[in-house]
């Protein structure tokens, strides 16, 4: 493996951590705030984080399709 490629894979493994706890952490936040005043604002915290994971899941799935197709053909 070039050096090239293992600083993809790692350019890539800090694209999806991010992706997974920034943005369930981001929503769930959110929810919390603007809840603040109801008595259900943590389910509606979890229900963002849970939100935040399907988003950030499909973030990754299209870089991935994206990396995918830039793959040259000898490979």
């Amino acid at each position: 493996m070039s050096q090239d490629e293992r600083y993809r894979q790692l350019g890539l493994f800090a694209v999806i951590m991010a992706e997974v706890v920034v943005t369930p952490v981001a929503l769930g936040g959110l929810a919390y705030w603007l809840a603040r005043g109801s008595q259900a604002r943590v389910p509606l915290a979890a229900i963002g984080a849970v939100a935040g994971l399907g988003v950030g899941f499909y973030r990754i799935s299209l870089l991935l399709k994206k990396r995918k197709g830039d793959e040259p053909l000898g490979k």
